[in-house]
Order: C-alpha cells, then structure tokens, then sequence
C-alpha cells in the first residue's frame, strides 16, 4: 500500500537560525524605537515654536500705547480798559439803538453769536474676529463631511459659502475668537493633532 500523504510539514530551525532570528527581531525593535524618538523630537520642536510665535504676539498686543500730547490752550486775553467819554454821548447812543466807542464813533449792535453745527455721528466699527481655515473646496457635500467629522472630536467647525469668479467655494473653518493669540493655538493643534499642515488664520467680522 502506499503511505499516507501527511498533511503538514515540520518546521525544524537549528541554533543559528534561531540566533540570526533573534537578532533580526532585537534590529526591528532599534528601528521602531528611533523612528518614535524622532518623531517625538519633531512634536516637541513644532510645540516649542508655538510658544515663541504666541509669546511674540501677546507681547505686540500687550504694548502700552502712548499717551496723546497735551495740547496748551491759549490764554485770554484780558479785555482793555476803554477809556471815559461823556455823559451826553451815552445817552444819544442808547436813544438811537447803537454802542459808543471812547472816540465817539457809534457801532451798530453786535450780532448774535450762531451756534455751531453739531459734528456727525462716525459710523460703528464692526469687530473682527479670527478663525482658521482648515480647506476650501467646490464640494458642499465635501465640506459638510468634513465639518462633521471635526465636530464629532469637539471642535466648533462651520462651513462658510463665498462666489469667486462665479463659482461657489465651500470654506471650512475652525473657531471664533476674539484674540488672535487664540487662533494661533488652534492652528497649531490642528497642524500637529490632526494633519492640517496648510491650516492658516483667517479674519472675520
């Protein structure tokens, strides 16, 4: 009778192939770990330039404006003494409605002094606010799925329509603040945490 065909194979590794096997693992591990240090460096190195670009402008925005000049107003002049005239002469003046001077030179009565207009009101300045802009696309469908999806990890995205050339552009973006030290965290946060790298700051009122 023929012998039975086996149906598995015996795997038989000698003691070199088991030292060369455990050297290729002890290599593999070497290279995850440099490759997570490095990345670990690169995290840290972007951070640190967060910092130093958000220290930066508090320092710009925290700078004392100096004050306005104080402007001198000139002083009155003291009215002159004019000098006396006669009885007489007061008392024609009165009776035809006019003023003497010490010559004698009678002056018609002053006029009344008009009041100034009063200036317009300005107009009301509309706040700015900073967002960051994280895509820009002519999908809406796209743009909305995208917004979902930062919404479900806890950031306040929104989608803002805009015609350029014609066309409508879908805008997604991220925030609303008031500061733009603010902003700028935000932006950084998306580069790092969630791959935005051409994530950028936009103002709006």
């Amino acid at each position: 009778m023929e012998e039975e065909k086996k149906d598995y194979y015996e795997i038989q590794l000698d003691n070199k192939q088991l030292i060369f096997l455990f050297f290729l693992a002890v290599v593999i591990c070497g290279v995850f770990f440099l490759v997570g240090v490095k990345v670990g460096r690169d995290a840290a190195r972007l951070e640190a330039e967060a910092n130093k670009i958000a220290s930066k402008a508090q320092k710009l925005e925290t700078k004392e404006i100096p004050p306005p000049s104080v402007v001198a107003l000139p002083k009155k002049e003291e009215p002159k003494k004019t000098k006396e005239f006669g009885y007489f002469k007061l008392m024609e003046g009165k009776k035809a409605g006019k003023t003497v001077t010490p010559g004698g030179k009678p002056q018609s009565p002053a006029k009344k002094e008009e009041k100034p207009s009063l200036a317009p009101s300005k107009p009301k300045v509309k706040k700015r606010y900073y967002a960051v802009q994280v895509a820009s696309t002519r999908s809406k469908r796209e743009a909305l799925s995208l917004r979902d999806r930062l919404k479900r990890k806890g950031y306040s995205a929104f989608v803002k329509m805009v015609e350029e050339k014609g066309r409508r552009v879908y805008k997604v973006r991220v925030g609303r603040f008031k500061n733009r030290i603010e902003a700028i965290s935000l932006r950084d946060t998306l580069r790092i945490k969630e791959g935005f790298k051409d994530a950028w700051i936009v103002a709006t009122s």
